[in-house]
């Protein structure tokens, strides 16, 4: 996508790519939208969305029971494919993410993201986030559009890891992180005793949360 039509899509290109992941994976298309990809680009604001508190009150039992998120990836594309991203991450996907990125705008938050992906495994895990989550951070980057009403400027590093997930040492309030997260999009909320050593990861959706993944 990137390299046919560089790094900001127009609104006709993105409908495209969004119809495209629709057709090729029916099981993705929502049958409560007018054209079924909204929730991945929607042409009239500009942004994807998902409407996660239809899909709470329809499946209640992703708040409270573990790994079901999971079993439903399994079940859609089947064990062969959901599990094919996690044996080929050290070997090819990772070392790619991380080659791409040095080509990136050497801002302060892609070289943090940089040296936290290249430390040591015995490495002090205080001062970064663990190498997996870090690369993680640095594909979400350049994949993010624009914020609405920028044709031209690209989401920074630190909001687009902000979006995928927030931070919160174990002592903290669960309560009150979700409280101050506003908007409607599912992120990840990582709770541990410091950014490189997470003790678990919960999908926050409508500030409630799954059951840790």
């Amino acid at each position: 996508m990137t390299e046919m039509h560089g790094r900001i899509l127009s609104r006709k290109q993105r409908e495209n790519y969004a119809f495209g992941i629709v057709t090729l994976f029916p099981a993705l298309k929502d049958a409560f939208s007018p054209k079924g990809y909204e929730h991945f680009y929607d042409g009239e604001s500009g942004t994807g969305y998902l409407k996660t508190t239809d899909v709470l009150k329809t499946f209640p039992r992703f708040l409270d029971i573990k790994g079901l998120v999971n079993q439903d990836f399994t079940l859609l594309f089947g064990p062969e494919t959901s599990s094919k991203m996690l044996e080929r991450w050290d070997s090819a996907f990772k070392p790619k993410i991380i080659q791409e990125a040095r080509c990136l705008t050497p801002t302060p938050s892609v070289c943090h993201f940089l040296m936290s992906a290249d430390q040591e495994p015995e490495s002090d895990p205080g001062s970064y986030w663990d190498r997996d989550m870090a690369t993680l951070l640095l594909l979400t980057h350049p994949l993010l559009p624009p914020p609405r009403g920028k044709k031209s400027a690209k989401i920074s590093a630190a909001d687009a890891a902000a979006k995928l997930v927030v931070y919160r040492k174990f002592c903290c309030s669960i309560d009150e992180a979700l409280g101050q997260r506003e908007g409607q999009q599912p992120y990840l909320l990582a709770v541990g005793r410091s950014q490189g050593r997470i003790d678990n990861f919960y999908i926050a959706l409508d500030k409630k949360l799954s059951q840790h993944i």
